[in-house]
């Protein structure tokens, strides 16, 4: 699933404070969830709306970590802010509008 910005922000700003992960589903539903230490079988997948087991072996395979979206969510701004960075101009700024004579 390819999400927006905007909607990785939204998956983000509306996650529990215990969740780490998170699961969207094609029709957009989300489920958050948390991983726990089990004392002898592991760690085990919890949904945060029930903390109850979450149901990940039905999943269509969209479960991805929330600090995952954090860094995707930082590098897309980068991205989008890279001419700022690298010119020092803002796209628009009048010193952006150059009109270069290439001797044609």
């Amino acid at each position: 699933m390819s999400e927006t910005l905007e909607e990785l922000k939204a998956i983000v700003d509306n996650a529990p404070e215990i969740a780490t992960l998170v699961d969207v589903a094609e029709d957009g539903e989300i489920d958050y969830m948390y991983v726990v230490k089990e004392n002898e079988s592991g760690e085990k997948i919890l949904s945060c709306c029930n903390n109850d087991d979450a149901a990940i072996e039905y999943g269509d395979g969209n479960i991805r970590s929330l600090s995952d979206i954090k860094r995707i969510i930082d590098l897309t701004e980068l991205n989008e802010n890279m001419h700022t960075t690298v010119s020092g101009y803002e796209i628009g700024h009048p010193y952006y509008e150059c009109n270069y004579d290439l001797g044609a």
